[in-house]
């Protein structure tokens, strides 16, 4: 994942684990809002039929998870164990490369 791989580097780098933890996700806000941007422009016309409160309840359900996330995530990270971050990875990337062959 994006957040894994720019912790991981950081820490390479030398940079201390929460350190690296706070810049990834920190990194990950213009890349997200950027990305709406686009989204929002390249359909800005379907956008009027759109009802809006499932947009807000897909935006609460996502930041719910990721806060849900990130307060599992940081303690892992501060603790050196990054490692077992990657490990859900591996099947989920086997699915992916199964369900998109």
């Amino acid at each position: 994942s994006r957040s894994g791989i720019t912790i991981a580097c950081a820490m390479l780098l030398g940079i201390a684990p929460l350190a690296a933890a706070r810049f990834s996700f920190l990194l990950s806000v213009p890349a997200i809002i950027g990305a709406s941007l686009i989204e929002f422009v390249q359909h800005r016309d379907q956008f009027a039929h759109f009802l809006l409160w499932p947009l807000c309840l897909g935006f609460v359900a996502a930041l719910l998870v990721g806060y849900i996330s990130l307060q599992w995530f940081i303690p892992l990270v501060e603790r050196g164990k990054l490692y077992l971050f990657a490990w859900y990875l591996i099947p989920v990337g086997l699915l992916a490369t199964y369900l998109l062959w």
